[in-house]
């Protein structure tokens, strides 16, 4: 632990954080920055390259030992951008290797989470490209390694949920990295985009929850570019909290009226997501309002729900 992060850094920081009400979240290792990881991490065909990366990332372990974080967090960019410029296989078992080092030295409190992106930075091949090859990278890591999903790390119009739902049920699903996007990995603000999806994913955990009557041991984290919004976190939390409370609308109301999938009733699931989604509005708060304009506001702006 002294090399990773020195007693008096990690003592420092874990007194701010109690002097402010803080604790630590994830631990994220960047082994993507340095020119020597141009051609990967884990997955580069430098044994020497690989060995920095790996030592990087159980430096980090240490460091979230110290400071009592559970979550170790992966993003690798590791990738190619010519077809025949890297062996797509030997990468594969690098990673495998490297991942299940990293597990070996986690505490039994500590999980590791795996994420993936079809593309950016590499444009041919992603040696992580989606929730499948995540999941079997988790799986051979060792038991306490889940998937990490970032809603922004998909292709057009792909079904997120559907993957939530998998996830779930294989008991795989360790964190999310909420934001919106447009193209590509954008980090807009989430819900600026798309807030009915956003809903959809939270009604399949608090489906899951309701259905097997315990909680999903999820990690959530607000991933967003800071100069696009003005108070983008203040935003991201607002929305967060009304979608988690028309999740929930939806459980209780489906319970209480019969409503399953089963069923598969579509105007009354309709019915249902048009009212569920009344709270998730764009609406600018009134209360920032200059003097009568909070009143024109309250009535001038429909909100989601109503448009639909």
């Amino acid at each position: 632990m002294g090399s990773a992060c020195g007693d008096r850094d990690c003592g420092r920081s874990s007194y701010a954080g109690v002097k402010a009400r803080l604790s630590a979240g994830s631990i994220n290792p960047n082994v993507f920055q340095d020119q020597v990881n141009k051609y990967g991490s884990l997955g580069n065909p430098d044994r020497d390259v690989r060995r920095q990366a790996l030592d990087h990332i159980l430096d980090s372990v240490e460091i979230g030992k110290a400071l009592g974080s559970r979550d170790l967090s992966l993003w690798f960019a590791d990738g190619s951008n010519y077809p025949g410029t890297q062996n797509i296989r030997h990468r594969r078992r690098w990673f495998e290797e490297g991942l299940t080092a990293a597990h070996a030295r986690l505490s039994k409190d500590q999980r590791m989470l795996v994420e993936y992106e079809p593309f950016e930075p590499a444009f041919y091949h992603t040696d992580i490209a989606d929730w499948g090859m995540a999941l079997l990278l988790a799986r051979a890591a060792g038991p306490q390694a889940r998937v990490l999903v970032d809603t922004g790390h998909h292709y057009q119009a792909q079904n997120i949920e559907q993957i939530v739902a998998w996830l779930l049920d294989a008991g795989m699903l360790g964190g999310f990295h909420f934001n919106d996007r447009r193209y590509a990995d954008d980090d807009l603000t989430m819900g600026s985009i798309d807030p009915y999806q956003v809903f959809r994913i939270f009604h399949e955990i608090r489906l899951f929850e309701w259905e097997t009557g315990r909680r999903a041991d999820i990690a959530f984290m607000i991933d967003l570019r800071g100069n696009c919004t003005p108070r983008p976190l203040w935003w991201t939390t607002r929305s967060w909290r009304r979608i988690r409370r028309a999740a929930r609308w939806w459980i209780r109301r489906s319970a209480s009226r019969a409503l399953s999938p089963r069923t598969c009733g579509l105007l009354s699931a309709s019915g249902l997501n048009r009212r569920a989604c009344r709270p998730i509005d764009g609406r600018i708060p009134a209360e920032r309002l200059p003097g009568a304009d909070r009143h024109r506001a309250r009535r001038a702006q429909p909100s989601i729900g109503q448009q639909l």
